[in-house]
């Protein structure tokens, strides 16, 4: 016996030791995490979250295309020559309507083509500075040249500046006067130029007369600059060809100019050299740095930009689209079978605002908008949309009449939508009492009940999706964290619209990783770390 308890003995030993050193492991990992535990940062929805959003609404834009119906106007570049039809008469398709003349279409024509070519760069440009922003780190210094280094072999592109030498009688002298040049392909005449300010004929004729008697055609290049001064930061720049054929006055592009060959030196030195800018030798002290708000409100505003030149190029393509067609023809026909409803006298005084023949059809007019998958429960057959154009201002209400489940594939809004949201055409009829012209571009706005929206926008990233449902992860009272599902009510762009759930005193976690979990300890993040 005891053999035996001492057998036991010498086995109970070890036991005990390896349970101790397994107890203490035990206890010193659970330790060790627990006083290494990873606190989650989060983030007051007062500095993530927006509530005066630019974009907030559920807005699209769409052609505006008729069906048996048509309205034909009088553009301000028409005159009418002869109305061929009468009130209440029956037509058939391709019944001539209308003879007029265009003598001025041609010159408004080239007009909106420069129009859309400088939008078009000032949309490359815009594009390129929000590309900048959005490699600012906060606080950290913007390394941009003042006055950057002309590369020596673009010396050639610029031009120096010096006074005008007018060739015609001061009383004569057009206003405003070029900077410099001879109105030579080589020697171009060189203008500040406002933005938006056309080409007039009065104009162009000062144009060729300065370039001197009999002279049939002139160069020139307009620059557009910040704040109207010669050394403003670029905007834009064209290079263009007026020329003079009989009594009549056309122009055309012949360069558009971009930011890196910017037409422009500050001077010429004695001995005829371009003097090349440099970098100030303190320079380093003139570095700019932006904080984290900062950099969030110039990304929101370059974004509207570039969204509000996209949309000024749609609806000047649709207006040089509309002046296109009365070039190709001075007779319009009708398009469908009916009967001519009114008839403007030329004596009207509203013949250059309303249609000056109008044809019924028994038809209408059709748009198709455009709406994101977060909003498509706002949409519906039989919903109202008001529908308002940008070429002539006029306004109607229309109907929903079909509503795709088919998603478009690559469409964005604005160019600038959500590449992760699917996006939905859905059908507009307007009825034929409404003013608008074939190939319009109007802008559709569903009219929705008050949902009692929030107003509040937090970005996509910052909210996960389960299953079709939406979650954050909410700091409480006692700094731990909770799971809280939120309800969306659509959403513009990379942003969704708050409808309940969450408000601007809640803090939420970001970025989500295995920390992120119910009962985390958190702590207060910065908007900082938050960019970097």
């Amino acid at each position: 016996m005891k053999k035996i308890k001492l057998f036991q003995k010498k086995v109970m030993i070890p036991f005990i030791i390896i349970l101790v050193i397994v107890v203490a492991t035990v206890l010193g990992i659970y330790l060790y995490k627990k006083n290494n535990v990873k606190e989650v940062p989060v983030f007051s929805m007062n500095d993530i979250g927006m509530t005066d959003f630019w974009q907030d609404s559920n807005q699209t834009e769409g052609l505006v295309k008729e069906d048996k119906t048509q309205s034909v106007y009088l553009s301000s570049t028409q005159e009418v020559e002869k109305i061929l039809v009468k009130e209440g008469e029956q037509v058939k398709k391709g019944t001539p309507l209308i003879k007029y003349s265009t003598t001025l279409t041609s010159l408004e024509l080239e007009r909106k083509q420069i129009d859309i070519k400088k939008m078009e760069l000032q949309l490359d440009n815009a594009k390129k500075e929000l590309e900048k922003i959005r490699n600012y780190q906060p606080n950290a210094p913007v390394q941009e040249p003042i006055q950057p280094e002309i590369p020596e072999e673009s010396v050639e592109n610029y031009i120096t500046f010096s006074a005008p030498l007018p060739e015609v009688p001061k009383n004569k002298e057009m206003v405003p006067a070029p900077l410099t040049g001879s109105g030579t392909t080589e020697l171009p005449y060189i203008f500040l130029w406002s933005e938006g300010k056309e080409y007039e004929k009065s104009f162009i004729e000062q144009l060729l007369l300065r370039a001197g008697a009999g002279k049939t055609e002139v160069y020139a290049i307009f620059m557009v600059r910040d704040n109207n001064e010669i050394y403003g930061n670029f905007k834009s720049a064209s290079k263009i060809k007026f020329t003079k054929k009989a009594d009549e006055y056309s122009f055309s592009i012949v360069k558009n100019y971009t930011e890196e060959d910017d037409p422009i030196v500050e001077h010429k030195s004695e001995n005829n050299v371009i003097e090349v800018p440099t970098i100030p030798n303190n320079f380093e002290e003139m570095e700019a740095s932006y904080t984290a708000e900062e950099l969030r409100k110039m990304t929101l505003e370059k974004e509207k930009e570039i969204s509000e030149l996209i949309l000024n190029i749609k609806v000047a393509k649709s207006e040089y689209k509309i002046l296109e067609s009365e070039i190709k023809d001075v007779t319009v026909y009708s398009k469908v079978d009916g009967v001519v409803k009114s008839v403007l006298s030329l004596t009207d005084s509203e013949i250059k605002t309303k249609p000056v023949i109008v044809i019924s059809g028994g038809g209408g007019y059709y748009i198709t908008g455009y709406i994101g998958e977060l909003s498509l429960d706002q949409i519906k057959v039989g919903q109202k949309v008001s529908v308002m154009s940008y070429n002539s201002g006029s306004m109607a209400e229309g109907v929903v009449k079909e509503v795709s489940n088919i998603p478009l594939s690559n469409y964005r809004n604005f160019g600038m939508g959500n590449s992760n949201v699917s996006y939905y055409p859905y059908t507009v009829f307007v009825s034929e009492e409404a003013t608008f012209k074939a190939d319009e571009y109007v802008a559709l706005t569903p009219q929705v009940e008050n949902t009692g929206s929030s107003g509040l926008y937090v970005m996509k990233a910052f909210v996960l999706e389960e299953n079709g449902k939406y979650f954050v992860y909410v700091a409480n009272q006692d700094n731990k964290l909770e799971k809280r599902q939120i309800f969306i009510d659509g959403g513009a762009y990379d942003n969704l619209k708050i409808k309940s759930g969450l408000t601007t005193d809640d803090r939420i976690a970001f970025p989500y990783g295995k920390e992120v979990k119910e009962g985390a300890n958190t702590v207060e993040g910065s908007m900082d770390d938050l960019y970097y």
